[in-house]
């Protein structure tokens, strides 16, 4: 169990690098990210970050945020 835990963590780690590393270079993947980002991620801890960091661009407060 705790190595299929790593080796998740190792897939997305080399996944999201590999992502972010061709959003540089490849403006069809920015837009993709954007596209599945409010969708995929949903811890307002998380959207609020990726707010700050620019990738989810005027999007509504997350959904497990209290008022």
């Amino acid at each position: 169990a705790a190595d299929a835990r790593k080796e998740d963590t190792r897939l997305k780690v080399i996944v999201g690098a590999a992502l972010l590393a061709d959003a540089k270079l490849n403006a069809d993947t920015v837009f993709f990210l954007r596209s599945v980002l409010p969708r995929a991620v949903t811890a307002s801890r998380d959207r609020d970050f990726l707010q700050a960091k620019g990738w989810l661009l005027g999007e509504p407060p997350a959904k497990d945020k209290k008022p």
